[in-house]
């Protein structure tokens, strides 16, 4: 490859990751607290960081009303309701509370089998959990251990950070063997030894 197709490529890499830094906006919620709020990440002149902690999407701006339907539709998506379009369905004998979603009659929000899973570490797959060795589905509390222990959660983001830098480190390694060609140098060393 000569240099002028490395350069075009480098460019359009760039590129496609400054657009992708700025997205639509979006309606994001809070799981902690069950608040949404309306979030924009800007443009290439004013940046807007993420609000603190609310890390779910709940979606596009046009696909709602407005953000109390967007935080209405996610509240009733988690707590096992079914959206009708503008109203949650309950399952069972929950009902419907505008603080969590749907409820049970003792307060307890209904937490679906997914987000019980994703939380204890689990992976959700055709409508079951799998649970890490050493642990076990439990309806109640998700994946736990022996000793009735959740699941941590899995941290991406720094494994993510991992990987990019085990890329980077293999791609200097390359170059490095090919500028200075290492793998003759080696076959010339090892026959010198035999």
């Amino acid at each position: 490859m000569n240099i002028h197709k490395l350069t075009f490529l480098f460019f359009i890499l760039i590129f496609a990751s400054i657009t992708l830094a700025y997205e639509l906006p979006i309606y994001v919620a809070n799981p902690n607290t069950y608040e949404c709020k309306y979030y924009f990440a800007g443009d290439e002149k004013h940046f807007n960081p993420r609000p603190e902690n609310f890390n779910i999407d709940i979606g596009p701006v046009t696909e709602f009303k407005d953000e109390n339907e967007a935080c209405e539709f996610w509240k009733c998506s988690v707590s096992k309701g079914k959206w009708t379009g503008s109203i949650c369905d309950c399952p069972g004998s929950s009902f419907w509370s505008n603080a969590t979603g749907c409820t049970t009659s003792n307060g307890i929000p209904v937490i679906s089998d997914k987000e019980k899973c994703d939380s204890t570490n689990g992976v959700w797959k055709a409508e079951l959990c799998s649970c890490l060795e050493k642990y076990h589905w439990d309806k109640e509390k998700g994946c736990i251990d022996e000793d009735g222990n959740p699941g941590k959660k899995f941290d991406s983001k720094s494994t993510g950070i991992l990987l990019w830098v085990a890329v980077i480190i293999a791609a200097i390694l390359s170059f490095v063997a090919y500028k200075f060609n290492v793998l003759s140098m080696i076959n010339k060393l090892t026959k010198r030894m035999v």
